[in-house]
């Protein structure tokens, strides 16, 4: 074989490595996919109450978590039994410049700027998922 088949060989099969890596890449961020989606938080295990939704480019992350009295007699005492997730990971706000990637059922949400942080979520059925923290989350719409 000549140098110059090796050369024309060894630049296809970097040129085809390149377009494959490229692909792929682009097959793992699925913010696009996201637009709409919405994912509440069902799990009690934690002193939060987690919504989770992009719409129009935005991605909200809500905390609507309000302690209040119980009816029922029962004391706080009785409810922090429940609390086993006292660190979260996610922080509320508004963000324009985030990304969703995904890896098989794995989606990792991606923020940037101030502040910037990621958290990922495991798709354990077709409308749940439980996030890095343990906190369990559902939707009522499908994603693949």
């Amino acid at each position: 074989m000549s140098k110059k088949t090796v050369v024309i060989l060894l630049g296809g099969i970097l040129l085809t490595l390149i377009l494959v890596f490229t692909f792929l890449q682009k097959n793992n961020n699925v913010t696009a996919e996201w637009e709409g989606f919405y994912l509440e938080q069902t799990s009690k295990t934690s002193f939060t109450q987690y919504a989770i939704e992009s719409i129009d480019g935005t991605l909200e992350i809500k905390n609507s978590f309000i302690p209040s009295p119980r009816i029922d007699g029962s004391t706080k005492e009785d409810f922090n039994k429940h609390i086993t997730i006292t660190e979260t990971k996610l922080i509320p706000g508004e963000y324009k410049k985030y990304s969703v990637l995904k890896n098989k059922d794995t989606y990792t949400i991606k923020v940037k700027g101030n502040p910037k942080f990621s958290y990922t979520l495991n798709k354990v059925a077709p409308r749940k998922y439980i996030g890095e923290d343990g906190i369990e989350y559902t939707t009522s719409l499908y994603l693949e």
